[in-house]
């Protein structure tokens, strides 16, 4: 074989790589362009800000009930509650046993991310739950 013939049948390959990998990300692209249409078509941006609103007042209605929530804050669904004192992995835990799914992002601070198709009534069964949790903590 030439060095001709190597480098052209390299060409050939590279080219054949490349191609692939632009019907990959045009296919990747395309799905983009429908979850976007999704959002726009089914005003999940104004649901969201809807929801968020609903998920800080019921949060921030914890506070009176319970001394050890120091701040709700965040921003669209992602939303912080900060608590007094270093009792996170507790309520990550206590959480899961409830079923919510939680983080700690300080010893002191956790995160709630629902998706973005939560409902209120997921919302209230999640207050609930969050409810059970630090309740069983601070016991």
């Amino acid at each position: 074989m030439t060095l001709m013939t190597t480098i052209s049948l390299l060409c050939a390959v590279f080219a054949m790589v490349v191609l692939s990998e632009i019907f990959k990300l045009k296919k990747e692209v395309r799905k983009l362009n429908k979850i976007t249409k999704y959002i726009l078509e089914n005003d999940i941006h104004n649901e969201v800000n809807e929801l968020s609103k609903y998920f800080m007042d019921k949060l921030n209605n914890l506070i009176s009930e319970y001394e050890i929530i120091k701040e709700i804050r965040g921003m669209g669904l992602l939303i912080a509650m900060e608590f007094s004192a270093d009792i996170s992995a507790e309520i990550v835990s206590r959480s899961n046993e409830e079923g919510i799914l939680i983080n700690a992002v300080r010893p002191n601070a956790i995160r709630f991310m629902p998706p973005l198709t939560v409902t209120k009534s997921e919302i209230d069964q999640a207050i609930i739950k969050i409810k059970n949790a630090i309740g069983k903590t601070i016991r």
